[in-house]
């Protein structure tokens, strides 16, 4: 019974991410089902299909901008501060934090390029935001954890990409 119930709620969730992308467009929970669902077709063995997925996460990422670091434009100036708050700032690179740790490890795991590649400074623990974070004792230890793991991975995928592909 949880097979099928496992299996009912991955064609669902699946169904809705893609027919909510047809109707509406890229969301901070669309990624969020989408990692979903690609770890799912991971853990099954499915690691091509998980790949196709990571990918799109990470181009709908970029359509919502989470690629950029909006609480610094290089200016010293905080121009997101209107746009967003600070949780939601925080929440925009979590997401985006995990979807280029998901995204760089199926692509090592499978010898294939990321979908996301340099060029993002948001997880560089010693960029503007993590510093001014840190300094506002908004980062706790699990934060910058999460920074040295994005940068890791990073660093391994380009590895992989200069060396092996």
């Amino acid at each position: 019974a949880n097979k099928i119930a496992a299996d009912l709620w991955y064609e669902q969730a699946r169904s809705l991410v893609m027919n909510h992308l047809r109707r509406a467009g890229s969301s901070l929970e669309s990624i969020q089902t989408l990692l979903l669902c690609a770890l799912r077709d991971q853990g099954k063995g499915r690691e091509s299909q998980a790949w196709l997925l990571f990918g799109l996460a990470v181009r709908m990422g970029q359509d919502l901008g989470l690629h950029l670091d909006l609480a610094d434009d290089g200016t010293g100036k905080e121009q997101a501060q209107t746009q967003y708050s600070v949780e939601e700032l925080a929440v925009r690179r979590r997401v985006w934090g995990v979807t280029l740790v998901l995204d760089l490890h199926i692509s090592l795991q499978l010898g294939r390029p990321p979908a996301a590649m340099d060029g993002n400074t948001l997880f560089d623990p010693s960029s503007p935001s993590a510093v001014t974070d840190t300094l506002n004792h908004n980062a706790d230890a699990d934060h910058l954890l999460f920074a040295y793991t994005v940068s890791l991975s990073r660093t391994i995928s380009r590895i992989n990409l200069y060396l092996y592909l």
